[in-house]
Parts: structure tokens; sequence; C-alpha cells
């Protein structure tokens, strides 16, 4: 049995993640891990599979299987501190237990198994691998038991089934990428500081101050800071499986988008109409509409970081160029 390809389709907070969904999925055979495509934090949350290890990496408390395992099975009782975010994680993962059917509890339960009980002792290479090793077991189970009306297509000779992540992991850790089983493939999408930044406190009704705009601004530098740790000390753990793209190129350059497709999901016919291009094109520069001296911050803060991030992706041979990459 050929298991569906893993995809994911990441960002740097707010910088364009969903126009990356939305244009992949109007093509045959995509479907999301979860439908409708979202994100449910198997390799970010830290009770995931990849948050383990996150957590290693910055010297957190790592979760344990008992809490693991609560997080998969979407149990509340993991939410103690009734912390919002983590509630929606766990409803998402309720909704992919029951996608998937029956086998689900088996199938993370023989995962979590595979851990060593001494794993929260281990160094990073070791920990990697038995994290590694028990997420394939995860996802490929996922892959195999997923029942055949979770798909949008009949199958159609020729064409291979791809199942998407979001955000799993963000683009900020792609060393978590080395976790995807062979011939995945992660596109982070990097985009204006200044858009990004009035956009996230507009998407989470935040408002626009100085104060949320500095601290947007420190969100912003530490993806992309952190996207550059890993790629100048774990770059080993996930070649060929990620690479970055920009926004503003994506939703206004139709060749850009048509090369960015075939890279991620080859030829395949296009049977639904999702992604509208000229309306996404509007939020480019939308941080002409607000106050310019919030703007302003945003862009002395945080525009040298982001071209510099830009130079850094070029050289490193990461940065999506179009037909020619």
């Amino acid at each position: 049995m050929t298991l569906p390809k893993i995809i994911n389709c990441s960002g740097f907070a707010q910088t364009g993640c969903t126009a990356q969904v939305d244009v992949l999925r109007q093509y045959h055979s995509i479907a999301g891990f979860v439908e409708p495509y979202n994100e449910f934090g198997i390799l970010k949350n830290p009770y995931s599979f990849g948050g383990v290890l996150i957590s290693l990496i910055h010297k957190h408390k790592l979760a344990s299987k008992e809490e693991m395992r609560l997080y998969l099975m979407g149990d509340d009782a993991l939410n103690v501190k009734e912390d919002f975010s983590l509630g929606l994680y766990l409803k998402v993962m309720r909704n992919l237990k029951t996608q998937v059917g029956e086998h689900y509890v088996d199938i993370s339960d023989k995962a979590l198994a595979m851990l060593p009980d001494n794993y929260q002792e281990l160094e990073f290479n070791d920990l990697f691998d038995v994290l590694k090793a028990s997420f394939i077991y995860w996802i490929d189970g996922l892959r195999e038991a997923l029942l055949p009306a979770h798909w949008p297509d009949a199958p159609q000779d020729g064409i291979e089934r791809i199942l998407g992540l979001k955000n799993d992991p963000t683009g900020a850790m792609p060393a978590l990428t080395g976790f995807y089983p062979e011939g995945s493939i992660s596109s982070a999408i990097i985009r204006d500081p200044r858009d990004t930044n009035m956009d996230f406190n507009r998407h989470y009704g935040l408002g626009h101050s100085i104060e949320t705009v500095n601290r947007q601004c420190a969100i912003y530098k530490s993806q992309l800071q952190s996207c550059m740790y890993h790629v100048k000390n774990f770059r080993d753990r996930f070649e060929g499986r990620y690479f970055i793209i920009q926004f503003e190129r994506l939703v206004q350059e139709e060749d850009y988008r048509e090369a960015y497709v075939q890279k991620m999901i080859g030829n395949r016919p296009k049977v639904r109409n999702v992604f509208d291009a000229e309306k996404s094109a509007k939020n480019v520069g939308l941080y002409k509409d607000y106050d310019p001296v919030l703007v302003e911050i945003a862009k002395t803060t945080c525009m040298d970081l982001y071209e510099d991030f830009l130079r850094f992706a070029e050289t490193e041979g990461l940065l999506f160029k179009g037909a020619q990459s």
C-alpha cells in the first residue's frame, strides 16, 4: 500500500500561511490531516512529539508520556490552566481522533510505547532519533487508517494522494521537518514586517498601539532568529525538506505561484477554486492604512532583520525563486 505524501505549509506568525494552503487545496487529492485543512500542533505544541524536542532546545521541562497521551487524545484534563490556545488544539485533536476512526488510540499508544523510559534525560541527537521514530510510526499509522470519506476527491490513476499539515512545525523550527517520512516537504512563507505587524494585531483583536506593535516585533524577530539558528545548527537533520517563499510574490505573481504548486505537489488537475489572487493581493501594503508612527516602529525594529533574513535564506539555497529554483 502506497501511503499519501506529506506536505506542510508554515509561516512566521501571520505571514501568510493560509494563502499557501488555499493555493494547494484547489488541486486533486489534496487533503488536510484534519478537515477542514487546519493546524493541530503535533510538532509544535509543548506536549507533542516535536514540542518535546523544542523544550530541550530551550531548556524547558519536557512533557511526560502521560501528558503527551492526553494531548494526542485531546483530553481537556491536560488543560489545567485553562489556556485558550491549548484548548483549541485539544479540540482539533479530538476531531482528528474521530476522523481517523477506531485505530487511532492503538496507533497513538504504540507510538508512545516506542519512547524509552529515560527519553527526558537524552541529549539532542538521541532524543531527536527516538522522537522521530515514534512520530513516524504515529503518522504512518494515520496515513494508513484514514477513512475513504476523508478524501475530497475519488482516487484517480496516476495522481498521488497528499496529506497536508499546517504550521507543523512553524517556519521558525525547520529542524522538526526532519521528523517527516522520506519524500515529505515543508514551505515557510515570509512577509514584509510592516504588513505582518498590522495584520497580526488586527487578526487577534489586539488593537494597534506602541505596546502591541513592539510586542509583535519581538515575536517576528524571534521567529526569524529561531529559523536561522536551526539552519546553522541542525541543517543536516532536515536537508531537502524545507524552503522559504515570499508572500508578496505568491499572491501577486501567477508564474511564481504555479512554480510553487509544482514544487509542492507536482502536476495534477485543479478541481476547485479556493484561492482568490485579487483579494489576497490586497494584503500587500496594507500597512499604508495604519498610523504612520506605528508603522515606522515596525519598520525601524524589524526591516533590517527581514532583509538580512532574505539574504541569509538565499545564500543557504533555501529561498524559492520560482521556476528557476
